[in-house]
């Protein structure tokens, strides 16, 4: 514990220095749908390519598969340019291209909405301009220089209360970081097999879990479901579905406090392990900063973290509307940490056969 005590102020330190680095969300992917194809639309496009912000991810054919790319996380923003954008601008009937964000992450959808936004500030006001100087007679290029005529309509999607309400965002995911950390501490006192010749250690462990499970289970369906209703969260989604997945992230997390319990086979210092991991899964989860902003390193194991897999299956499922088969990819790594707390207590069980057998000849 004194080992932890130590370390665990300077792991903190620089995981929050590490978290928050980049100090703002960046390099968020855009692709562009462009049905003028004009050396006008290919200018604003590498205009916002030019921005911190953005990162161009190709061309897609149609607004229709923005919502796709979105659920795969390919793309944030999509800029649609109608047909006969250039030649509308030109002529001065307010053409206007079309930016449909994915405001299912609140950091993200600000840092887009607020940056097209000025995008098309900055190149409206020099219509006037613009086309006052193609008029005397001046390059176009060099008038389309100063300032480029942008006029935008911002969409954003899965924003089902469209008011920034920070509770969409963030409380069913903090009500993850209880419902991960519950089992944990309930299961400290977990000892490794004790009925030696009795029972098999499959049947001991689960036993055990099973034990576990049938208190913190409905505790944490109940609370997910307070949490829901006292805030009157707009889900899109199914509150059955929530429900499942509620129930089932709580069984895994039940195996996994069991399993490693029985495995350090220490409850100070399984609390001081439980206790180190809580902090880190709470700020690379990915409902308070967005992973896509995490340094590359801290972006891979936040993709390993239990909590970051509740986390993004409840936001897809709650603003997005997605159930079991959308969220698998986020639901097979959760049976992967049951699997590997099992084998955790299976270790822990022959580890200590081994110690009680060798005591027992002594």
């Amino acid at each position: 514990m004194l080992i932890i005590a130590v370390l665990a102020p300077l792991l903190y330190g620089g995981l929050l220095g590490a978290v928050y680095s980049q100090q703002k969300v960046v390099a968020i992917p855009f692709v562009v749908v462009d049905a003028d194809d004009s050396a006008l639309s290919r200018e604003i496009i590498q205009g916002v390519q030019q921005s911190e912000y953005f990162r161009f991810a190709g061309y897609a054919n149609s607004p229709n598969e923005f919502k796709q790319l979105a659920l795969r996380d390919t793309a944030k923003l999509m800029l649609v340019f109608p047909q006969h954008f250039s030649r509308d601008v030109q002529r001065g009937r307010g053409a206007k291209i079309q930016a449909l964000i994915d405001n299912s992450n609140m950091a993200i959808g600000n840092v887009a909405l607020q940056t097209i936004s000025s995008i098309g500030t900055t190149y409206a006001v020099g219509v006037d301009v613009a086309r006052s100087m193609a008029s005397r007679g001046e390059a176009r290029s060099a008038a389309m220089t100063d300032a480029l005529p942008l006029d935008s309509t911002i969409r954003a999607l899965n924003n089902p209360a469209f008011n920034q309400n920070y509770a969409n965002f963030v409380l069913l995911g903090l009500v993850g970081i209880a419902i991960q950390l519950i089992p944990l501490l309930m299961t400290l006192e977990t000892t490794a097999v004790n009925t030696l010749g009795k029972r098999s250690l499959l049947v001991e462990i689960f036993a055990k879990w099973s034990a576990y499970t049938v208190i913190l289970v409905p505790l944490s369906m109940v609370t997910m479901w307070l949490s829901i209703s006292v805030v009157q969260a707009h889900l899109l989604g199914s509150m059955v579905f929530v429900m499942w997945f509620t129930a089932y992230f709580s069984m895994v997390m039940c195996m996994v406090g069991v399993g490693f319990s029985i495995l350090i086979h220490d409850p100070q210092r399984t609390l001081g392990t439980f206790a180190v991991i809580a902090m880190p899964s709470f700020l690379m989860s990915g409902f308070t900063w967005p992973t896509n902003a995490l340094p590359s390193a801290l972006r891979v194991i936040a993709g390993m973290l239990p909590i970051t897999h509740f986390a993004e299956v409840i936001r897809r499922n709650h603003l997005m509307g997605l159930g079991l088969t959308d969220n698998w990819g986020h639901i097979w790594p959760l049976l992967v940490w049951a699997v590997m707390g099992l084998a955790a207590g299976i270790i822990g069980c022959m580890r200590n056969m081994k110690l009680y057998t060798a005591g027992a000849r002594v």
